[in-house]
Order: structure tokens, then sequence, then C-alpha cells
């Protein structure tokens, strides 16, 4: 989702790395769901807010809160990319 986020939501970049990949090692549609699966699951942002919320080992607030807002800045950009990749 992290490089996701920092490209703007673009679907195309998703698309871009999942052909790259798929030139060197075939994904198999199970794992093809899953990836899109994750991709719909906003996880990472409760992952990062818990991880500051209960002072996980390896979150800092100054780097996972701008990563946090701008998740919820873009999360109309995110929705649009979500529809462009299911439909």
């Amino acid at each position: 989702m992290r490089i996701f986020c920092k490209n703007n939501w673009d679907e195309k970049k998703l698309l871009t790395i999942l052909a790259i990949y798929n030139k060197y090692r075939r994904l198999s549609s199970l794992e093809e769901k899953i990836i899109f699966i994750l991709y719909r699951f906003p996880n990472e942002f409760y992952r990062e807010a818990l991880g500051i919320a209960k002072r996980k080992k390896g979150y800092k607030s100054e780097i996972s809160l701008p990563y946090l807002k701008k998740m919820a800045e873009n999360r109309t950009k995110y929705m649009r990319s979500l529809k462009g990749l299911l439909y």
C-alpha cells in the first residue's frame, strides 16, 4: 500500500508492477486474488495507527503520522483507483 499511497493511488502502477513480476515468476490466480483482496482492504491504515497507539517496536510517530495523513487525504483517489481495478 505504501508505494501506491506515495504514487497517489495510481492503479496503473499496480498493474505495471504485477506485469513485471509476472515476467519472472507467474502469479497463480489465487495469488492474484489475494493481492487484489489485500489492496481492497485498508488494513495498512489500521496497522500503522495501532502501532503508534500501542507504542509497538518499529512504529515511530514522525514516520507513520505523515503516511497516515497522506492516506486520509487521498482516500477519494484510493476509492477511484479501487473501482478502476475492480471493473
